[in-house]
């Protein structure tokens, strides 16, 4: 995985309220959008490649079928985003804040899930192989490919 804090950006968009913008398959490849608020944000299909998002306000955002492979969301703020079907490979979650997220059939390969908050998000058919760091109590994890080393057990209610 590239260390993502020698990601050149290509573009630097100045942080600022872009709550509700409409970014539906646009290239926001090796952006910077760090501490962006993107609250409610339209963005699928959108290519989030190697974007620089940390700390990033992406609360509710609408990012089904986007690929933002290798991507920085460290401590970023994604409650109730759509993230189903996104290519997420090699992402840092390191401190995010993902709870009641939908990952719904995404790709989340080699994924960096330290500290996050995943709490009632739904991983149900995700591939988490290769992953580190990932907490899946509380989460709906129906049919996940597991990362290596991981048991999942069912418990009764």
């Amino acid at each position: 995985m590239p260390d993502v804090t020698e990601i050149t950006c290509k573009v630097s968009l100045p942080v600022s309220e872009l709550q509700g913008i409409n970014l539906e398959g646009v290239d926001l490849s090796h952006t910077c959008l760090v501490g962006a608020s993107l609250e409610h944000s339209h963005m699928t299909q959108a290519d989030l490649t190697d974007a620089s998002l940390n700390g990033a306000y992406l609360n509710g955002a609408d990012l089904r079928g986007a690929k933002i492979i290798g991507a920085d969301l460290r401590f970023a703020i994604l409650n109730g985003s759509e993230l189903s079907r996104a290519n997420l490979r090699d992402v840092t979650f390191a401190n995010a804040d993902a709870s009641c997220s939908d990952f719904s059939g995404a790709l989340l390969g080699s994924c960096n899930f330290n500290e996050a908050n995943l709490y009632r998000s739904d991983f149900t058919d995700a591939d988490l192989t290769g992953s580190t760091g990932i907490n899946l109590a509380g989460v709906n994890a129906k049919q996940i490919t597991p990362p290596a080393g991981y048991k999942l057990v069912k418990v009764k209610s």
